[in-house]
This record gives structure tokens, C-alpha cells and sequence, in this order.
């Protein structure tokens, strides 16, 4: 049905087209407030997790402002930490403390 040939290049075409459709939802065009203040759609905040009170890091590049998201100690951490609620850590401390038979 196809040549050998085809489905390669048509297969690169769909990752072009993905690829290009990407670059185009992540970018928006905004305008610069009257203190210089830039607001930017919850869209791109959600996109790299920015926060209220998250630090942003700013450098120039020739004619480009490059605005990058500070990482914190949990971006840094990532799945290596373990979430847990407080309930949880009491129950864990019991069972340990059980164990050793420090309590009944």
C-alpha cells in the first residue's frame, strides 16, 4: 500500500508537526505594565510549577529577557522526598517505639 520510502518521511513529519504545535501553545505574546510589571497566563505558571512567592531568575541575552524558574529545595529533591501527614508520622513513631518496647 505504501513504499518503503513513505512511511519514515511521514513519520518524521507527524514528530515535526507535534514538535511545532509544542513550541506554539508555549508561547504567548504579553504587555509590559506602567512599573515595568509582566503578568503571565496560570497556563505558563502550571507549565513549570511557578507559585506565588517563587523566585525567578533573570538574565539578558542580547535582545532577549530569559526568565527561569528558581528551584527549590523540592524541585531539587524531587520524588526522593516522601510526603507524608503528620498523622502519619505519629503512627509510624508508635509502631517503632512498639517494637523496641518502649511502649505497651
Amino acid at each position: 500500500m505504501f513504499s518503503e520510502t513513505f512511511l519514515p518521511k511521514i513519520f518524521i513529519f507527524l514528530i515535526y508537526c507535534v514538535f511545532s504545535v509544542k513550541v506554539l501553545i508555549s508561547e504567548i505574546i504579553v504587555k509590559v505594565g506602567k512599573k515595568g510589571e509582566i503578568y503571565f497566563p496560570i497556563k505558563f505558571r502550571k507549565m513549570i510549577g511557578l507559585r506565588p512567592g517563587d523566585r525567578v531568575r533573570v538574565r539578558v541575552e542580547g535582545d532577549k529577557i530569559i526568565l527561569e524558574k528558581e528551584k527549590d529545595i523540592e524541585d531539587l529533591l524531587g520524588d526522593y522526598v516522601l510526603k507524608v501527614s503528620a498523622e502519619e508520622v505519629e503512627k509510624i513513631s508508635e509502631e517503632i517505639q512498639k517494637e523496641a518496647g518502649i511502649i505497651n
